[in-house]
């Protein structure tokens, strides 16, 4: 998991295969922001490791107790426009795999 540029340098030098996003609000963090993923990417390809950006079609944390005292922002599904902009950009950074966040998120 990588959350801030900084993690990906420490995962590089580990014995992991590759790395991924979790958090699904763009610009939340580094890692979570959409137009760095073909950056991130590019960094993954050069050292041989796999990347795998995170999308999200939407989350209602308000009724969440997955992290109790974590109150990240709602992120609005937009009638499927967030959705939407998180796979293009997941496209755009070339990447073989993306993961799903809270798909189906029951608690939502």
């Amino acid at each position: 998991l990588i959350v801030e540029d900084t993690d990906q340098y420490l995962l590089a030098n580990s014995d992991f295969d590759g790395f991924y996003t979790w958090l699904s609000l763009c610009r939340n963090s580094y890692a979570s922001t959409w137009y760095n993923w073909p950056y991130i990417q590019d960094f993954a390809r050069d050292r041989g490791l796999i990347f795998t950006p995170t999308v999200s079609p939407g989350y209602d944390y308000r009724s969440s107790s997955i992290s109790p005292g974590l109150k990240p922002p709602n992120i609005n599904r937009d009638s499927g426009t967030y959705y939407n902009s998180a796979w293009s950009r997941a496209v755009v950074s070339r990447s073989k795999f993306v993961a799903i966040n809270s798909f189906n998120g029951w608690l939502e």
